[in-house]
């Protein structure tokens, strides 16, 4: 896997899908019934507090398609947890993302997301064991990662007019995210949050 995503690091915007995971989409990796509905939280902590990068955490990517559809962005939702390669991720309470499009009105949301109105929708992730596709390390540590949810081709897309340029965001509202100290694991599939623009 590809230590260094080829995107804007201050803002998580255009440019390739995160590395790995953009390889095998096309190998239809789709998103279904989470394995186990109504997961439960993890046990009680031990005496030792874990490190922050233990556990689960989200991460979210947004990328302009540009091209011949300069009004369209494409939405991802990654689950992230330490562990081998292969462990699937558990998410023990159900987690939501918000896009927002402030200042121009969206034509089209996806199945996946729910509108809120306009210009602001809702992806909700519920509680559930994940299968997980790849894996990467932060701090020495083993995190495996899914498939992009609600799935690979999730993509909005704005009206026609006004035209100008326009920013999009998408922001982890509910849910675990990450708190350690390394940028690698925000620069790659862990982002709390990020911003596009859109240009026609």
């Amino acid at each position: 896997m590809t230590n260094d995503p080829q995107r804007d690091d201050t803002t998580g915007l255009d440019g390739d899908r995160p590395p790995g995971i953009g390889r095998r989409s096309a190998l239809a990796v789709a998103w279904t019934v989470p394995v186990i509905a109504g997961a439960t939280a993890a046990p009680a902590a031990s005496a030792s507090t874990p490190p922050k990068e233990d556990g689960t955490f989200l991460g979210v990517w947004l990328a302009s398609l540009g091209g011949e559809s300069p009004r369209a962005f494409r939405v991802e939702v990654y689950l992230n947890g330490t562990g081998t390669p292969g462990t699937p991720v558990v998410l023990p309470q159900d987690a939501v993302v918000r896009v927002d499009s402030p200042d121009h009105d969206v034509a089209v949301w996806p199945d996946g997301i729910v509108p809120e109105g306009p210009r602001a929708g809702m992806i909700t992730i519920p509680a559930g064991v994940y299968p997980t596709v790849e894996s990467y390390t932060v701090r020495t540590r083993s995190v495996v990662v899914t498939a992009p949810y609600p799935g690979p081709q999730t993509v909005c897309e704005l009206v026609a007019d006004p035209r100008g340029r326009f920013a999009v965001e998408a922001k982890v509202t509910r849910g675990p995210t990450y708190r350690g100290p390394d940028p690698y694991a925000t620069g790659i599939h862990g982002r709390p949050s990020a911003v596009a623009v859109l240009t026609f």
